[in-house]
Order: C-alpha cells, then sequence, then structure tokens
C-alpha cells in the first residue's frame, strides 16, 4: 500500500512509520520508540541517518494534514453498494442523485490547493 493510502487511514507517524517510507522492505528493528533502539539488518539499502528519519517524520506530518480532506470525504460518503445502487437508478430514471452526492461530498470537503 502506498504512503498516501496510509495516511488516509489515522496511523500514527513515528520512527518506524517515516523508515517504512525512507526505505520501503528494507530489514531493521526498533527497540523501544526512539531512533537511538535502530538495528539496522538489511544489506541491499542503507540505512538513513537520525536527521533524515525526523524530516522524513515532518514531511509525513505535512502530507497527512493536506489529505485531510479525503478521510472527511470517506466518512461522508454512502457505502459502496448505495452509490451503485443510486448509479442504476439514476440510469433507469434519468435522475442525478449519485453525482450530486459526490458533488455535495467535495464541496463539503474541498480539495486543498
Amino acid at each position: 500500500m502506498d504512503i498516501e493510502k496510509q495516511l488516509e487511514r489515522d496511523v500514527s507517524i513515528d520512527v518506524p512509520f517515516a523508515l517504512q517510507s525512507l526505505r520501503p522492505g528494507a530489514q531493521w528493528v526498533l527497540r523501544g520508540e526512539a531512533f537511538s533502539g535502530l538495528e539496522w539488518l538489511d544489506q541491499e539499502q542503507d540505512q538513513p541517518s537520525e536527521q533524515d528519519v525526523l524530516d522524513e517524520i515532518v514531511r509525513l506530518k505535512l502530507l497527512k494534514e493536506q489529505l485531510q480532506y479525503r478521510r472527511d470525504r470517506l466518512e461522508e460518503y454512502v457505502p459502496l453498494e448505495e452509490q451503485l445502487d443510486l448509479l442504476y437508478w439514476d440510469g433507469v430514471n434519468g435522475t442525478t442523485d449519485w453525482s450530486d452526492h459526490v458533488a455535495g461530498v467535495k464541496a463539503n470537503h474541498p480539495k486543498p490547493e
């Protein structure tokens, strides 16, 4: 799962999350929560510096804030099954209930510029 998709969920942005973002698939062990507890096991990828990890945490927190609109939209959209039903009946009845619903959610939670 890509980082943006993970940030759409309520995830903690911490040292392990930053390490996964910086070095996907790398092997390491973290004892405790601090960078000082990191034991780098990976033979193919270089260990990021503590500053690299701290910078990544800041970047990911900012990105998570920028993606808040997605989390807000997910809470307001009706379930997919209902959306499919709306689409079907819009086609049968010549209505626009589904597109009206989606437009309303997007208007309530606009994508930041």
